[in-house]
């Protein structure tokens, strides 16, 4: 837990049993009763360890925790309620990751690891970030949610995965954890990400097509029907099988319209 000193305003809000709470930056506190100075957080019964502390010349010390995130730059932000700053470059302040849309929230930390709060008025919602098992902060751009039905990697022909999530196909971006829908080249933008713990985070599952037409055989091995064509009432089927561990190309065979067969080369 770490301190930080702010001059900001406080709010005294009465309650129904002639006492009174106190807000600051949006959250409520009340007062303990062993001390004439702390307040704790009003969620305290939950669990919640946020308090402040009251001063007679109008301060605060709040006593809350904060992070750091280290950036793909080698530098690092520090979230602080959810939200982030940004270090500037001729001081030891940090202004809010939103400056350039006008957020004038400011913090500044002390050599002794403190912060001071210049200003924690915010014109904007907090950045969503998740937080995987190992501890790294992933921060999610957009609307998003965790997905809870289970997925199955498909091996592909050039050693590569495909990720199979409620009946659709994902390939991997080359540069990112993302994987875009295999249909991405028709124009289709459904997207998911695999953080390193396995969670789907899923940005955006609105395909703009029917998904692929895959089959499990009783090994275990998928098979898709990679393309349908008609000739003279004979049906004529090209047809993948993809191993778990090894993929092999299944012989086209030509059937009349009752049946399709394939055998393995």
């Amino acid at each position: 837990m770490y301190n930080f000193f702010s001059q900001s305003e406080c709010h005294f809000i009465p309650t129904r049993k002639g006492n009174h709470l106190v807000m600051f930056n949006k959250f409520t506190y009340s007062k303990d009763n062993r001390s004439r100075s702390n307040y704790y957080c009003s969620k305290r019964s939950i669990g919640c360890k946020a308090r402040i502390k009251l001063l007679g010349n109008g301060k605060v010390i709040v006593d809350l925790p904060y992070e750091f995130i280290p950036t793909p730059k080698g530098n690092h932000l520090i979230m602080l309620n959810s939200y982030t700053y940004s270090k500037d470059n001729k001081s030891r302040n940090y202004y809010c990751s939103k400056k350039s849309i006008g957020c004038k929230a400011r913090i500044k930390l002390l050599d002794n690891g403190k912060l001071i709060v210049g200003d924690s008025y915010h014109c904007h919602e907090p950045p969503k970030y998740v937080v995987t098992s190992s501890g790294k902060y992933v921060k999610v751009k957009m609307k998003f949610f965790f997905s809870v039905l289970p997925y199955h990697f498909i091996p592909t022909l050039k050693g590569n995965n495909l990720i199979m999530l409620n009946k659709f196909t994902y390939s991997k971006d080359s540069k990112s954890r993302n994987y875009y829908c295999s249909k991405k080249l028709m124009g289709c933008r459904a997207r998911i990400k695999l953080l390193e713990d396995g969670k789907i985070v899923v940005y955006d599952d609105k395909h703009s097509h029917d998904p692929p037409n895959y089959v499990v055989t009783s090994s275990g091995k998928y098979v898709k029907f990679i393309s349908f064509c008609r000739l003279a009432k004979v049906t004529c089927y090209c047809i993948w099988v993809i191993h778990i561990q090894k993929t092999t190309k299944a012989q086209i065979i030509t059937v009349p319209n009752d049946g399709v067969d394939a055998r393995p080369a």
